[in-house]
């Protein structure tokens, strides 16, 4: 995006037009960013934080990126095909621009000067010819910017970048190499209840029966199962007990397949098995509609071709064990999870529970086999 050209439509910022969805000051001087978006290794938190640091000229150090909740978080759908810059990053971008023109205006009357002679260092607003200054927070009286997101805003030109392109400690890394990052994993409530799927011997298979023997046994143990259809699961108060009492449904259980996947020649199986294709939006998120027919080559075109390629079968594997953990409290339900996208979940799981999305709270938290919706 070049310095001063403005952009007449921005998804993300059309649903959350004001800049304190954006950012918001703290009394104490700190930047807290709000995004949709949700860091799951790229480091977006770090990207975003350079952002705000550079449009906004305040230290790298005093950024805070908050992690992605609904009703807080702006709803910007999944994190995916590589388009957090594009959009979380733009929106953060315009919000920060819209921001500073706002805060030099009013240093401006503060300091009774014109706010073009202004200079910022670090949130402090100073004429270079005079004494006086003023911060950022005071100048908002630790009050909400209360106006909305310019998207005509002019940001910074790149030519002038101090801060982006110079090396930073990525956000939260201390905290990973040094062992201190609580992981979804690492929840521990009270009277919490540990579960683990019986997962089928493969895709098409069906439950037929469960073993009355290791069913009463894991009874006997406090261990319940849970079936509906050919879903199965058991809980129990003890982590170990459950991963024990999986395995023991899993190795008694009873399962008819009626047929297989193949297991060669699994590109010609991808192609002619029965598949639902839908077109993708720019916001990466498929819509219910069909595919529109490939337009007609150029009447300039001088070759026309056709080719098809093939790739072996990729799968999206986990590096680790997916996890989420739910708690149900006084009507409401708060579901900690490393979803890739916290607003959809949210519609998904009050439509499988039957009750309102104003009762679901979801909250991002770091996690393993996220990646690609495999398992969060």
């Amino acid at each position: 995006m070049k310095a001063g050209k403005p952009v007449t439509e921005h998804p993300s910022i059309a649903g959350h037009p004001c800049v304190d969805q954006w950012i918001e000051l703290t009394t104490e001087g700190r930047i807290i960013v709000h995004t949709g978006k949700v860091d799951i290794g790229q480091r977006l938190s770090t990207a975003l934080a350079i952002i705000v640091s550079e449009e906004l000229d305040v230290e790298f150090e005093r950024i805070d990126v908050k992690p992605a909740q609904t009703g807080t978080a702006p709803d910007e759908g999944y994190t995916a095909g590589s388009m957090s810059m594009q959009q979380s990053g733009t929106a953060v971008r315009l919000a920060c621009a819209t921001a500073r023109r706002h805060l030099r205006t009013l240093a401006g009357r503060f300091l009774d000067v014109d706010p073009a002679q202004l200079q910022v260092e670090d949130g402090v607003v100073y004429h270079p010819g005079g004494g006086n200054r003023v911060t950022y927070g005071s100048l908002l009286a630790d009050g909400p910017f209360g106006i909305p997101v310019d998207v005509s805003a002019p940001v910074k030109d790149p030519a002038t970048h101090v801060r982006i392109g110079r090396p930073v400690t990525a956000k939260g890394m201390v905290d990973i190499i040094s062992g201190r990052t609580v992981f979804v994993h690492d929840i521990e409530l009270p009277e919490m209840i540990h579960a683990r799927v019986v997962r089928p011997p493969n895709p098409n298979a069906k439950l037929q029966d469960l073993d009355r023997t290791t069913l009463q046994r894991l009874s006997e143990k406090g261990v319940s199962v849970i079936r509906d259809g050919s879903f199965v699961a058991v809980a129990s108060t003890d982590e170990f007990a459950a991963v024990k009492a999986a395995e023991s449904v899993a190795a008694s259980a009873r399962w008819t397949t009626e047929t297989r996947l193949p297991a060669s020649d699994i590109y010609s199986a991808l192609v002619s098995n029965a598949r639902l294709s839908l077109p993708v939006t720019t916001t990466g998120v498929p819509v219910e509609q069909p595919v529109p027919p490939l337009e007609e080559p150029p009447e300039q075109a001088a070759h026309t071709l056709k080719w098809r390629f093939e790739k072996p079968y990729l799968m999206h594997g986990a590096i680790g064990p997916s996890a989420a953990c739910a708690l149900y409290d006084v009507g409401q339900l708060t579901v900690y999870t490393h979803s890739q996208g916290i607003y959809p979940l949210r519609v998904a799981l009050a439509e499988a529970l039957q009750i309102s999305q104003d009762s679901v709270c979801v909250v991002h938290m770091p996690g393993a086999g996220c990646y690609g919706h495999n398992g969060a």
